[in-house]
């Protein structure tokens, strides 16, 4: 299941950008043997990242002094095996 929650913020000054994070190797987790398989491509350079992003705070949050705004629109994502149906 993927959840995506659109929170609703307000922009306030420029800061610089988060640092670019290499990709890991490898997946850790405990599964069987056979169950999954994840690989990486080839890391490609696609775009370049500008130097600064926006600092935000949440909008009209539920609680004066709340760190986190709440949650605008929600999408729920479902996901099954390909031989379970139902």
């Amino acid at each position: 299941m993927i959840t995506l929650r659109i929170k609703q913020i307000d922009r306030m000054s420029g800061r610089p950008a988060n640092t670019i994070q290499e990709i890991p190797q490898t997946i850790l987790g405990k599964r069987k043997a056979g169950e999954l398989r994840v690989v990486f491509g080839d890391e490609k350079q696609v775009y370049e990242q500008y130097s600064t992003t926006w600092s935000v705070k949440p909008h009209a949050p539920d609680v004066p002094g709340a760190k986190t705004a709440r949650t605008y629109v929600s999408f729920v994502f479902r996901y099954r095996s390909r031989g379970k149906h139902g």
